[in-house]
């Protein structure tokens, strides 16, 4: 890890020699481990460490954005005069609020140092966990194990200096029979909370129980969606619809609806 004091110290240091109106940094960085598996055998691991800065610049309403994933001075000195050059050229945005002003935010704990630490060997273990108890059950195992650690940071020309570290570990598990199939996942912050062997018996369980499966006539059956189910829906409804620029686009599924019912009462979601 980087650290707090060295990466805010580094971003109020470049952004101070700004001539924008308006200045922001936003720094994003880590490292991530992935472990995959298939046919009840590892086949591969890889390991990922990086960074970006996010410069913005704001020239009254005009706004400017350049990244790089240097995190050298003179870099990210070149990088925030890119932002200014293309802030200058830039059309006014008439909907830029401006930059927040300095405030307190909550504490949060989101950082676990077991997670960050976490070996390719501990998911290894992590991984034989499941891989023996598939094959006492006649089952084949695939699936991946992540670990990881990311650090994010907020600067600006008004006073904000945020940091916040974060950790994520995330296993998904798929058990196959001859005719059967059975899924598990949990994504956690702490390592120490994933239940491996429970997943494990809980895609076992659903392989076992989907054996022999029959064909059903075309028809309505009421259907129960798991979690995850649940989130790849919503995910996929961010991705398409969500989003301010969809919906001025029209391209939403909101678009001139606001306002109207769009979902079935029995459906609530908010932001």
């Amino acid at each position: 890890m980087i650290g707090k004091d060295k990466i805010l110290n580094l971003l109020n240091s470049v952004i101070s020699k700004s001539k924008a109106d308006l200045t922001e940094a936003v720094y994003i960085g880590g490292e991530s481990g992935l472990t995959r598996f298939a046919n009840s055998t590892i086949h591969q691991n890889v390991s990922e460490r990086n960074s970006r800065v996010y410069f913005r610049t704001a020239l009254g309403k005009k706004i400017g954005v350049a990244s790089t994933n240097s995190f050298i001075q003179e870099d990210l000195e070149k990088s925030l005069s890119y932002a200014y050059e293309i802030a200058k050229n830039q059309r006014e945005n008439p909907d830029f609020p401006g930059l927040p002003s300095k405030s307190d935010y909550p504490k949060l704990n989101t950082y676990f140092k077991e997670t960050a630490q976490f070996t390719p060997t501990q998911r290894a273990q992590g991984v034989k966990q499941i891989l023996d108890q598939t094959k006492a059950s006649n089952l084949t195992a695939s699936g991946s194990f992540s670990t990881g650690y990311t650090e994010i940071a907020v600067v600006n020309s008004k006073g904000v200096a945020g940091y916040q570290p974060l950790t994520s570990t995330y296993l998904n598990l798929v058990v196959t029979g001859d005719d059967s199939a059975g899924y598990s996942d949990q994504l956690t912050r702490n390592v120490d909370d994933l239940e491996i062997d429970q997943l494990a018996q809980t895609a076992i369980k659903k392989c076992l129980d989907s054996k022999a499966p029959k064909s059903l006539e075309p028809g309505e059956y009421a259907v129960i969606l798991e979690p995850s189910a649940v989130a790849a829906l919503v995910e996929w409804m961010n991705y398409i619809g969500y989003g301010s620029k969809s919906l001025q686009e029209g391209t939403s599924f909101m678009a001139n609806r606001i306002g109207k019912r769009i979902m079935g009462d029995n459906v609530t979601m908010y932001d």
